[in-house]
C-alpha cells in the first residue's frame, strides 16, 4: 500500500493519490496534474516504516514520478519483513532526496548489512565483542556500542543493527528505465508468474528473481 496527498505547485489543487493506481485514479491525475506540471508530496501514506516521511516534501510529475511510485508500491509488496526492515534503515541512513533516489536506494539493499536483534548499543556492543572472541567480563558492551554505532553509518530497526558495508551504491535506475520489481543484482534471472485471479489493482503477474538472496 501507497497513497501520496498531493499539491499542484500551479493550481493549488488537492488530492490524495492511491497505488496500485485503478482506471478511475488515472484519470483524476491526469484531470488535475496535466503532463509538464509540478506538484508536492504533502503527506503518504505506507507500508514500509519511515518512507512517508522521505516521500513528505518531495516533488511529484504526472512523468517519471507517477511510475516510479508505481514501482515503489511493488517493490516493496515483494521484499520480507527483513528487507523492509533493512530498507528502512537505509532511509534513515542515507536521507535521499528524491523519489528517484528512494527507487535507487531499494535496489541496493545488498550495500547493507544486518546484525540481527542487535537493537540497542549495549547488545551491539555484546554482538561485536563476541564477534570477535572477546571475554564480555572484561570489556564494557555499552561503551564498545556506542563508540561503534557513532563511528559508522548505521542505524537500529525492527531486525536488528542495519549498517553500510562500505561499498558505494550503484546507480540502477537513471531516471529512464525502471528496473523490474524483483530486481536482485546476483539473480540468475527473473521468474514471472502469470495468474488470472489478481485483482483489479495488480498487475496480473507477479516476478521472483532467482537465486533469491538470503535474508
Amino acid at each position: 500500500m501507497l497513497n501520496v496527498y498531493l499539491k499542484n505547485k500551479e493550481t493549488s489543487q488537492e488530492m490524495w493519490v492511491n497505488f496500485p493506481l485503478r482506471s478511475e485514479d488515472i484519470q483524476n491525475l491526469s484531470e488535475n496534474f496535466e503532463k509538464g506540471t509540478f506538484a508536492e508530496i504533502l503527506a503518504a501514506e505506507t507500508s514500509l516504516n519511515d518512507l512517508h516521511a522521505h516521500l513528505k516534501g518531495k516533488f511529484f510529475d504526472s512523468g517519471n514520478t507517477r511510475y516510479e511510485l508505481e514501482y515503489l508500491e511493488k517493490r516493496i509488496e515483494g521484499l520480507t519483513d527483513t528487507e523492509k526492515d533493512i530498507f528502512t534503515a537505509a532511509l534513515n541512513i542515507e536521507k535521499p532526496i528524491s523519489v528517484m533516489e528512494i527507487v535507487n536506494l531499494s535496489c541496493n539493499l545488498d550495500k547493507l548489512k544486518l546484525f540481527p536483534e542487535v537493537n540497542d548499543t549495549t547488545q551491539l556492543g555484546e554482538y561485536l565483542l563476541g564477534k570477535d572472541g572477546q571475554s564480555i567480563a572484561d570489556s564494557d558492551p555499552t561503551e564498545i556500542g556506542e563508540k561503534y554505532f557513532k563511528s559508522h553509518a548505521g542505524c537500529f530497526s525492527e531486525s536488528g543493527y542495519v549498517m553500510r558495508t562500505g561499498e558505494p551504491l550503484q546507480v540502477i535506475y537513471n531516471g529512464k528505465e525502471l528496473p523490474d520489481p524483483a530486481f536482485e543484482r546476483n539473480s540468475v534471472f527473473i521468474l514471472h508468474l502469470y495468474t488470472s485471479q489478481y485483482a483489479e489493482e495488480h498487475w496480473g503477474t507477479y516476478a521472483i528473481s532467482l537465486p533469491q538472496r538470503k535474508s
